[in-house]
């Protein structure tokens, strides 16, 4: 009899050394899931996709779709702020410049009539590609 009741003995020893399983919280495997996620490549990039970008690009924080539009609009303000000034210019690391120019005054013709006009002063804005960006 002392050999069964060592045998129940060494067989409850080796089921209580298990190896315990850690338990991973919700918001852990969706942060596991979006590292996980590419962002896209899209052909045209509109406010929309921009949104979408910026909400991929920071997946240890779960950005809802207003917050990456608040992030969006005040890029977008802060670029239009920073070229509006006199003869301003922003500059867009690897992807180019955009400055804030005038216009001159000149003579043009009417197609229709052959007549010439007057064009007025203008104010423009002009996007001059990076030379990163050029070489891809």
């Amino acid at each position: 009899m002392a050999t069964r009741t060592t045998r129940k003995k060494a067989a409850k020893k080796t089921t209580k050394k298990k190896t315990v399983r850690k338990k991973t919280t919700a918001r852990k495997k969706t942060a596991a899931r979006r590292t996980s996620t590419k962002i896209p490549v899209y052909e045209k990039i509109g406010k929309r996709q921009f949104v979408e970008i910026i909400q991929l690009s920071v997946p240890e924080r779960e950005l809802t779709r207003a917050d990456a539009e608040a992030i969006h609009d005040n890029i977008m303000s802060s670029i239009v702020q920073t070229v509006t000034k006199k003869k301003g210019s922003a500059a867009l690391a690897d992807v180019g410049r955009v400055k804030y120019t005038m216009r001159k005054a000149r003579m043009g013709r009417n197609p229709q009539t052959g007549a010439a006009i007057k064009i007025p002063a203008k104010k423009t804005v002009r996007f001059t590609v990076a030379k990163a960006l050029k070489s891809i």
